[in-house]
């Protein structure tokens, strides 16, 4: 996703590609609020032109595009490929507005009108100095006299801490020639978390892992990270005649790490901007910012009226509110009943008649600095009912209303009377899915999972930043989501480190009315531990695809267990599937004829093999 780089960040990009993914912080629709806090009524995005500078594949790009199809965009990437797979997915989705260019911006010229928003994400700590200079003259040049310029970077405050554990383990794959994931988890195992240093270590360890190999390899590991303090941002910024106007989040002008006592600490400094921004920075241990900057000649407005605030569209944060003042409690309520959409604030105002309005303004400001309310320029809707056919895996279905157990009290004539308490079902609306490996299929069934308004976490060996985005999904520890859960669906390949995945001590681990659905492989379940958590009640029920003995010996105990639901191995096995797949196949075979890999290679490594 780079543009313009050092010779060894431009051999990594060609040869591995970054995750793609989107970046709500660059979106203009958040970064319009941070200019208008700033002093700057910036053009409606709907009707704008933006570049997006590193722009990858284009999936922060194109959403946008398509979501305002009155704007123009153009994407740019020094990597080809990636951007005729930008090409192609906008051509494939129907997106008109987006063009794409691979070139170093240094030798481009983009002509036409200037741009109302610059998007540069994930690209200034990568590359050698003079090309940040570069990139800050550049937005200077091309940016519209109300336009802003969203560009993030790495913190040196934090990567202070960051940096040894990195040398540290760069040193040791050298001299090891181990993996760098393995590298990281000896070093955090050799640790000592009683200690300060030992937990300080670990957690930062804990957060690169978390990110997985193929970010963790572009970004913490990659040839040039080079992280800046803040001043020397702004003040390099301003000498190519840009200035700063605050954070795209607002409620990160100060960091949200810090509490009420450490701001109280901290305003001693508030005549001296600069300094508290540094203070706080290196109190908290603020590793990233994205910031919105514009012109030197931008025109300024006036600070924000009580009246200006309630321009803006808001959704109530993940903070939870204890406030007890009738009036927050009253406008709280109001906006959190809006949710999930992003509604105009006149709407909150025009439901409160009665209402101080200054009061109500501040109350409004605040919330927007502390991230308690999350702002932006336009309203966001959703439709407020479920798909007309929404589709989840139907074992998750049969087990949440009982449809196998009643299905046979109708057809074995039991049904002489009904009661409420007859067959009582759960709702899936508002009850938790926890899914075990959020891969392809594990994916699909997060998607579906939306449709029923459920609260979704993932474990999995790394995070999916996109999809926490997009679907709204919830990264947690394994043994975490098996305690939360009230359904623990399985999507996991059988490897070594799979098999048995699930026994006693993880059954449990979960509620005694919880459900467990296994459409993977039989073997990921220890079958005698889960016949115990059946019968013995350390859990509601199973719905079982997959077995570790196919068919079923006569005399399994699962099959006279009355909270099971059983399916014969068919979790993939509709006409329209089965076509698909022997499409692939077919289409495989003539990659192979004609010389090409074929592009769903299965290539066992030693360890799958030796299994």
């Amino acid at each position: 996703m780079q543009t313009t780089a050092d010779p060894l960040v431009r051999e990594l990009y060609q040869n591995r590609r970054y995750p793609a993914m989107s970046h709500p912080l660059s979106d203009p629709a958040v970064t319009a609020v941070a200019a208008r806090l700033g002093g700057l009524s910036t053009a409606p995005p709907r009707q704008a032109r933006g570049l997006d500078i590193g722009c990858a594949t284009g999936h922060n790009l194109l959403p946008l595009a398509r979501r305002w199809p009155d704007s123009r965009w153009l994407g740019m990437d020094l990597i080809g490929d990636a951007i005729e797979a930008a090409r192609g997915l906008a051509l494939e989705a129907g997106i008109g507005n987006a063009e794409f260019h691979a070139a170093d911006f240094r030798d481009f010229d983009p002509g036409g009108e200037p741009f109302d928003f610059i998007i540069v994400h994930g690209l200034f700590s990568w590359v050698p100095d003079e090309t940040k200079v570069a990139l800050l003259d550049f937005c200077r040049r091309h940016l519209a006299p109300a336009g802003i310029a969203t560009i993030s970077f790495n913190l040196a405050a934090g990567w202070a801490h960051r940096l040894p554990v990195i040398a540290m383990a760069r040193s040791l794959v050298e001299a090891t020639g181990a993996d760098l994931i393995a590298t990281l988890g000896l070093l955090r195992e050799a640790t000592d978390p009683v200690t300060p240093h030992g937990a300080h270590v670990r957690w930062i360890i804990d957060d690169m892992l978390a990110k997985g190999p193929d970010i963790l390899t572009c970004d913490d590991f990659g040839p040039v990270n080079d992280p800046w303090p803040f001043d020397r941002f702004v003040l390099t910024a301003a000498q190519a005649g840009l200035r700063w106007l605050g954070e795209s989040n607002p409620a990160e002008n100060l960091p949200s790490t810090l509490g009420d006592a450490a701001r109280a600490a901290l305003s001693p400094l508030t005549a001296s901007p600069l300094h508290a921004q540094l203070a706080a920075d290196f109190c908290s241990g603020r590793t990233f910012r994205s910031g919105v900057l514009c012109r030197d000649d931008a025109p300024t407005l006036p600070g924000l009226t009580n009246d200006g605030v309630f321009d803006f569209a808001a959704r109530a944060g993940e903070v939870t509110i204890t406030s007890t003042d009738p009036l927050a409690r009253t406008f709280y309520q109001k906006l959190g009943s809006a949710a999930p959409e992003c509604v105009p604030l006149r709407e909150i105002v025009a439901a409160m008649p009665e209402a101080d309005r200054p009061a109500l303004a501040r109350l409004v400001f605040d919330g927007i600095t502390r991230g308690v309310i999350r702002p932006r320029i336009e309203a966001v809707r959703f439709d407020p009912l479920p798909p007309r056919h929404p589709r989840l895996n139907p074992l998750l279905l049969a087990c949440a209303r009982h449809l196998v157990e009643a299905d046979l009290f109708v057809k074995t004539r039991r049904w002489q009377y009904w009661h409420p308490d007859l067959y009582l079902g759960n709702d899936l609306r508002g009850s938790t899915l926890g899914i075990i490996g959020l891969g392809q299929i594990g994916l699909q069934v997060a998607h579906r999972a939306t449709g029923f308004s459920m609260r979704i976490l993932y474990a999995d060996s790394h995070r999916h930043l996109d999809a926490e985005r997009s679907l709204r999904v919830q990264y947690g520890r394994f043994e975490d989501v098996l305690r939360e859960a009230d359904f623990v669906t399985l999507h996991v390949p059988l490897l070594p480190s799979t098999r048995g995945l699930i026994g006693e001590t993880q059954l449990r681990l979960m509620k005694p009315t919880a459900y467990l659905i296994n459409t993977a492989r039989g073997p990921v379940v220890e079958h005698q531990a889960l016949i115990r958590a059946l019968t013995e009640g350390w859990i509601a029920g199973a719905g079982l695809d997959v077995f570790v003995e196919e068919p079923l010996a006569s005399d399994d105990p699962l099959l006279s267990l009355p909270n099971v639901v059983l399916s014969p191995h068919i979790g993939a096995n509709t006409r329209k599937t089965l076509l698909t797949m022997l499409r692939v196949a077919v289409e495989q075979m003539f990659q192979f004829w004609q010389g090409h890999l074929p592009a769903h290679l299965v290539t066992p490594r030693e360890d799958e093999r030796a299994a």
